[in-house]
């Protein structure tokens, strides 16, 4: 999974939140990919994780049919690596997301954020958790949450959970991420 990430970013979201829809495993999680550092630059990709992986591509410039195809075989060869932990990984992204509309007291709620960045993070093969702040906060409700973990080459990636927005946002480059 960690090659979705290496030179991209990823947003997971769950598209129909705040509908009044009640989310259930299976229903309407997304993974937005950007590409941000290679030859693909700007091309956006929206996944659908329900049942079947279904792939929608935006922004490719260039000769795009060759470009989709690429794209695709990589994503599937990312998600078919180890079906069991990319499937445990989803869910882990799922329940973390679902999490933030708890009414849980602060302290509860920043121990729910910490523990699935650590999770999420095992789910890209990144171990080394370097440091966690609160990056927007207001009246005692935690806005945005980073949390650094470096890979076993000491890269650093940033998993940002964007409480206000629903998502959780993962790549190696904080200022994209941070748009």
């Amino acid at each position: 999974m960690k090659s979705l990430i290496q030179g991209q970013s990823i947003r997971f979201d769950i598209h129909h939140r705040g509908n009044n829809i009640e989310s259930k495993w299976g229903q309407g999680l997304h993974m937005h990919k950007t590409m941000n550092n290679d030859r693909y630059n700007g091309a956006q990709i929206i996944v659908s994780l329900d049942d079947t992986i279904d792939i929608e591509f935006r922004k490719i410039r260039g000769r795009s049919k060759l470009i989709e195809s690429n794209l695709k075989k990589e994503i599937s060869n990312a998600f078919k690596k180890d079906e069991v932990k990319t499937e445990r990984l989803l869910h882990d992204i799922f329940d973390t997301i679902i999490k933030y509309s708890s009414d849980l007291p602060l302290k509860e709620k920043v121990e729910n954020i910490r523990n699935g960045a650590i999770r999420i993070a095992n789910g890209f093969n990144l171990k080394t958790k370097v440091k966690d702040a609160v990056l927007k906060a207001s009246n005692k409700y935690i806005r945005q949450y980073l949390s650094v973990f470096k890979d076993e080459n000491n890269n650093e990636f940033f998993i940002i959970q964007d409480i206000d927005g629903n998502c959780i946002k993962i790549g190696d480059d904080i200022e994209i991420l941070k748009k």
